[in-house]
């Protein structure tokens, strides 16, 4: 019983240490010309897999290991310029105001010929073992929307979906299950 003090008691700093050198950045995300709050924007640390995205309301309260205070934070949102900051010049004791400008993209238009379409679809359908996995794999998605009336809130929508494809099997077609 004893050992077991002396191991909490040698473990103790350092798991405090762990919890101290996380640093929280508060982040709203606006449009630069409306100032309007950007839901759902993405708020990553720059070639790293940490990251998160802003509430409806265009914010978000970022928590990040001191490992990263020299690298930067990516914030995207579809329709803006990406904004890219270095973690340092984010204040950590108010909330950070980050503007994004928006961005038009053109596409040049394109002319279908109901032939090409025709081989592209028989193309696809000729080769859909080739094209959808063999394995069993899981996948799920997450859908929610808010409807607002007369500048009010009435009612929110949530979805969840997961799937379980057990893969194409090339002599009974392809077979999924739907949770």
């Amino acid at each position: 019983m004893m050992r077991f003090y002396f191991l909490i008691f040698i473990a103790l700093p350092f798991v405090l240490k762990g919890e101290t050198n996380k640093r929280t950045i508060k982040i709203s995300v606006l449009d630069f010309n409306s100032a309007q709050p950007i839901s759902y924007a993405h708020v990553v640390i720059q070639n790293k897999n940490l990251g998160t995205i802003t509430n409806k309301e265009g914010k978000v309260d970022f928590k990040i290991d001191s490992i990263h205070r020299n690298d930067t934070i990516v914030i995207s949102s579809i329709g803006y310029q990406d904004k890219i900051l270095p973690i340092r010049s984010m204040n950590s004791n108010n909330r950070n105001q980050i503007k994004l400008s928006q961005q038009t993209y053109s596409l040049e238009g394109i002319d279908v010929n109901l032939n090409v379409s025709r081989k592209i679809v028989l193309d696809a359908i000729r080769n859909i073992s080739r094209n959808l996995p063999a394995q069993e794999y899981y996948y799920n998605g997450y859908f929610m929307t808010a409807f607002v009336e007369n500048d009010g809130f009435k009612r929110l929508l949530e979805a969840s979906i997961g799937v379980t494809d057990n893969g194409i099997d090339k002599r009974n077609g392809v077979k999924a299950k739907v949770n």
